[in-house]
């Protein structure tokens, strides 16, 4: 029967067991030349405190050149997993900053706070940005655009050609048409013009400067101008028209029964609520032409017993033998001329005042009324 006799003694329970060092064990245990190289090794990259104090170079990581070599992934099904800077916490069910500040990392995005206050933040589920400062870009290309306000520099829909530009301060909004000509300005002024638009001299590119078209009902009126200087006055509305057409029409349509022109003078200053300066001796400062059939060309009425419904003053008059002679109003019939007259009190006859036959002056001599015979310097009183 072989010898089952132990062939190292066996420690006896009152003898002091001592372990090697961590290199000698390891040298122990590899055993051999290799043994003996990785226990030095390992000694010099772990101190006395079991810390490592060597670079560590593998497969994912260089901390010798300070690269990640290969991908990481934060492996908390929760926010746990982050990188972060400073003393910035988070709630890891959520991914809410709780306090502090620095930055996280972690697989819900990128957050910055300050004092417990996100200051930027970078979803990365969603795609969202927050930024609670100021943004700057030098440029940037975005789809639509949400804010409060925006300022500084031009918003524009494009960079020539036909767009609309808003600029600056006293840039104000412009449009451009296709050959990048401005043809429209509202701009902020203290003087000038806040309003202006130009029409290019190409018939087929004429445009409407202002349009409006009311659909249904509205007590308000489409248009309102208002002058609210009463000291010296502003004029609300100027007209000029340098080519062959009407500075102004007016259409209404046939089932209309409104008015085309409705003037109302609140005030009590004598002035003129429908005024024509004309300062061409070729153009009527007034002209009235009808083609309906059952209504006068010009109608005029007053409500008040002691007026008149028209009233015709001529201050430039016709000297006849040192008197004056206005020739006020002038009547056509048919192509046939007749002028009425007022003298200033004396006898056309006398006077021998040119007029055309079958014309009359009022207020001459004694109050008489003459008309002329002849169509010449032949008055006879009537």
């Amino acid at each position: 029967m072989e010898d089952l006799k132990p062939h190292k003694s066996i420690l006896s329970f009152e003898e002091e067991v001592v372990l090697p060092s961590l290199a000698e064990g390891l040298g122990a245990t590899v055993g051999g030349e290799v043994g003996n190289t990785l226990a030095s090794s390992v000694s010099k990259a772990i101190n006395n405190e079991s810390n490592l104090i060597k670079d560590v170079v593998n497969a994912r990581l260089d901390t010798s050149s300070k690269k990640i070599l290969s991908d990481f992934t934060f492996g908390s099904a929760d926010y746990s997993g982050a990188f972060k800077t400073g003393d910035i916490t988070w709630n890891a069910t959520t991914g809410a900053i709780t306090g502090g500040s620095g930055a996280v990392f972690n697989k819900k995005g990128l957050i910055f706070a300050a004092a417990g206050v996100a200051t930027i933040t970078l979803d990365g589920e969603t795609g969202s940005a927050v930024f609670a400062g100021t943004l700057s870009a030098a440029a940037g290309t975005l789809g639509t655009i949400t804010a409060g306000t925006l300022t500084g520099l031009t918003i524009q829909t494009a960079d020539s050609g036909q767009r609309i530009s808003i600029g600056a301060k006293s840039e104000g909004l412009k449009v451009y048409n296709t050959d990048g000509v401005n043809i429209a300005l509202l701009q902020p002024t203290d003087s000038g013009t806040l309003l202006s638009a130009t029409s290019p001299n190409t018939a087929s590119r004429m445009f409407q400067f202002i349009s409006f078209t009311q659909n249904g009902y509205n007590a308000n009126p489409m248009v309102y101008l208002e002058a609210a200087d009463v000291s010296t006055g502003t004029p609300i509305l100027s007209l000029v028209q340098k080519g062959a057409l009407s500075a102004q029409t007016i259409d209404l349509t046939a089932t209309s029964t409104g008015n085309g022109l409705v003037i109302t003078h609140l005030g009590d200053g004598m002035c003129g609520d429908f005024y024509i300066n004309n300062t061409n001796s070729n153009n009527y400062a007034v002209r009235v032409r009808s083609t309906a059939s059952a209504i006068d060309a010009l109608y005029a009425e007053h409500t008040i017993n002691t007026m008149t419904p028209a009233h015709f003053k001529q201050t430039g008059a016709v000297v006849a033998n040192t008197h004056n002679y206005y020739r006020v109003l002038k009547l056509n019939g048919g192509g046939i001329t007749k002028s009425i007259w007022i003298s200033d009190g004396n006898s056309p006859n006398t006077d021998a005042l040119s007029g055309g036959i079958g014309d009359i002056c009022l207020n001459c001599d004694s109050g008489k009324a003459y008309y002329n015979s002849n169509g010449s310097t032949g008055w006879t009183a009537m």
